[in-house]
């Protein structure tokens, strides 16, 4: 961490993980001997940069192309709201 704003994103990195930590996102379980662990990183992305006070902010990552299934993951989720759904809730809320 060379940026002359390492200490914004140390504290950008220690707010993300205690956000995971709060919401109970991950558990730590012990690696099977005979696999890999899934890599991961942290992206960083700098807010509102134009204004004044900049909001530094870190995103963990995994590289989950590297992953194999029912192997390292069972399901998948993706919540997505279909069209028709959305719709349904807004004929009904103007009715």
């Amino acid at each position: 961490m060379d940026s002359p704003y390492s200490l914004e994103w140390t504290g950008a990195i220690h707010e993300e993980l205690a956000s995971m930590d709060n919401h109970g996102t991950f558990t730590i379980v012990l690696r099977p001997r005979n696999r890999k662990v899934i890599g991961s990183k942290f992206a960083f992305k700098l807010k509102n940069s134009e204004k004044a006070t900049p909001r530094f902010k870190a995103r963990f990552v995994t590289k989950g192309y590297t992953q194999v299934a029912h192997l390292d993951y069972e399901n998948t989720f993706a919540p997505v709201a279909k069209t028709t759904s959305i719709r349904l809730v807004l004929a009904l809320a103007a009715g």
